[in-house]
């Protein structure tokens, strides 16, 4: 045991020895509050013997942990619904409208790309050829949109 009195300074070892803990125990002790310490201009951590004697002496009491009471369970009650009664003629027609749609084997997004890739040009290039159908129709002195002149 240290010999020490009651305005001594100890360091952490001298204080761990002293209440018979690790040096990392009166770390968390001292982060949690439970005890006190100073620090010297270096750094170190330094107890006096009060502060000690008052962490022994006086613990702290950690709050109790109350939590909410669950409760009670209630029974799950069934509850029953009846459906309408539906005249037969409607249940075929509800049942033909539940029919999966189903597409060809060859329709998928691959082809739908390519026949868009193919179908774009010939949409953009269909006003020009209009205008080369109409002047070769028309002949080539003859204006495309005439004016009648009154």
């Amino acid at each position: 045991m240290v010999e020490t009195k009651p305005l001594d300074w100890l360091s952490i070892g001298e204080a761990a020895k002293f209440l018979g803990v690790s040096r990392d125990t009166l770390r968390r002790w001292e982060k949690r509050g439970k005890i006190k310490s100073y620090r010297t201009p270096g750094g170190r951590r330094r107890y006096t013997m009060y502060d000690l004697e008052l962490a022994i002496k006086s613990p702290k009491p950690t709050p109790p942990i109350i939590s909410k009471p669950k409760p009670p369970e209630q029974p799950k009650q069934e509850i029953k619904t009846e459906e309408p009664e539906v005249k037969p003629e409607l249940k075929q027609a509800k049942q033909a409208r539940t029919v999966p749609l189903t597409l060809p084997s060859w329709l998928n997004l691959r082809t739908l790309a390519i026949a868009l890739a193919l179908i774009i040009p010939l949409l953009i290039l269909l006003p020009a050829a209009i205008n080369v159908l109409l002047t070769l129709l028309k002949g080539p002195g003859e204006p495309l949109n005439p004016i009648p002149s009154a």
